[in-house]
């Protein structure tokens, strides 16, 4: 695990500076059996988010976008699973790492 600081541009008003734990996560093991391991994903975990474009506002708008669309009222059927900002700006985050790998 490791501390990192992710800048994400999350609309063309707002950019945030993101700071958080992240996980590489483990490979899965298939073999031996006895030793065998599913893995784990990657993850991220925010600690602090500084906006460094955009107002406060600008923030609240995208959070307000974001989680009706996520969370299927958009289409009129909302998810049996809650989806909160958090794993919103994580996965973007996990993202953005994955990208520069």
């Amino acid at each position: 695990m490791t501390t990192d600081t992710i800048t994400i541009e999350i609309d063309h008003d707002v950019e945030l500076e993101i700071s958080g734990i992240y996980d590489e996560g483990e490979p899965e093991i298939l073999y031996p059996v006895d030793d065998a391991y599913p893995g784990s994903d990657p993850s991220f975990e925010i600690i602090d988010v500084k906006i460094t474009k955009g107002v406060p506002l600008d923030l609240l708008y995208f959070c307000s976008e974001e989680l009706y669309f996520a969370n299927g009222y958009a289409n009129g059927r909302p998810n049996s699973t809650f989806v909160n900002i958090f794993e919103i700006l994580e996965q973007r985050c996990l993202d953005k790492i994955d990208g520069s790998k």
